[in-house]
Parts: structure tokens; sequence; C-alpha cells
């Protein structure tokens, strides 16, 4: 739940200045929870943050004449190149993995609306490899290294691991919960990221 909290504070933060932006946050919080809180009805947090959400992306939707996901992409973008940025040119702070744990996170909500394209796709495992890079930095008492996509080597995945279906194995399914995971670990969240792996594993037994 903290990294639904986290996304909810930033939708409310965008509301005034970003309104599809912050409508699409609302609306996938909405599209996450549906599922878990018909089959977790005790969860009286998640229950709440659900109907505060639907309740706040029925009100903003009635004033968005269209919905259109190139403002949320390129949102993205200039939270992306914001952190790459301060990556390389300013002093390395736990700032510089906020700015990288955003930038991951709002473009795990974009791949839940459109799929992302390949400038994208390498944007978001960049920005996901420098968070955990960095956290791991900062936990150890270690001097992080600035880096750019240029400079680091980080490849993308080659585009098979991405199909959704193979063999009756849900992978794109098992990924999304397996990053679901990892962002729970970064909160030192450790239910939901037990709740999440065990979901990820079970897309890949069926």
């Amino acid at each position: 739940m903290k990294s639904i909290q986290f996304i909810w504070k930033k939708a409310q933060e965008l509301e005034r200045d970003h309104l599809l932006v912050s409508f699409l946050c609302t609306l996938y919080i909405v599209e996450e929870l549906n599922d878990y809180v018909k089959s977790n009805s005790t969860d009286i947090e998640a229950k709440n943050v659900f109907l505060q959400c639907l309740d706040k992306a029925e009100h903003i939707r009635l004033s968005l004449d269209v919905v259109d996901y190139t403002k949320l992409a390129d949102f993205c973008k200039k939270l992306f190149l914001a952190a790459d940025r301060h990556d390389r040119q300013a002093e390395i702070t736990k700032k510089t993995l906020q700015m990288f744990f955003t930038s991951q996170i709002f473009y795990e909500i974009l791949n839940h609306f459109q799929k992302l394209d390949d400038d994208e796709k390498k944007k978001y495992l960049y920005a996901k490899y420098k968070t955990v890079y960095l956290k791991k930095c900062f936990d150890n008492g270690i001097k992080p290294e600035p880096g750019s996509p240029r400079n680091e080597g980080v490849e993308t995945p080659s585009p098979e691991a991405y199909k959704a279906q193979q063999n009756g194995v849900d992978f794109a399914a098992s990924l999304k919960h397996a990053q679901y995971a990892v962002n729970a670990l970064l909160f030192e969240d450790l239910d939901t990221a037990k709740r999440e792996l065990r979901l990820a594993l079970s897309h890949l037994e069926q």
C-alpha cells in the first residue's frame, strides 16, 4: 500500500497544474485496487483509498474533453530527464534517488494504459536500475557514481521478454507484479512485497 499511497499523494500534488496526469494516476490506483478490495474486504485502508480515488476520478473525468496519453508520456520524459540531469550535473543525494524512483513509477503508470515504445522502455529500465543502484549505495555508505543511459551499458531486453502470453505462461502479468514487489521493498513494505511476489510466481506456474 505504500507505493499506492505514494502515487495517490503525487496525484493530489499534480491536480492543479497537471490535471490529466493527476487523473491517470488516480485511475491507475482505482484499476489496480479494484480486484484486490473485492477479495480483501477486511483491508480497510485499501478500501478507503480505492473509494477516495474512485470518487476523485469520476469527478475529474467530467472536466476532461479527451484523455490524451501523450501528455502522460511527455510528463514521464520530463521526469526522467530531470532525474538524469540531476544525476550528472549536481551532487548525488537521496533527492536524486527519489527523482529516479518517481520516474520509474510514472513509466509504470504509462505502461498500464499503453505499451511503452522502445525509447520509453529504455528510460524506464534505466530509471529502475538507478533507483536500485542508488538505494544500494546509500544503504551501504558507498559514494554513487554519476551515469547516463549512454555510458552505463544498460541494455533493453529483447521484445520476446515482453510477450504477454507464451506457452500458457503470462510473463507480462508476472513481470508487473514483480515490479510492484520491488517498489514495495523500496518502501520496506514487507507484506505487500510478499503478496506481489506470490502473485508474480502464480502467473509463472500456470
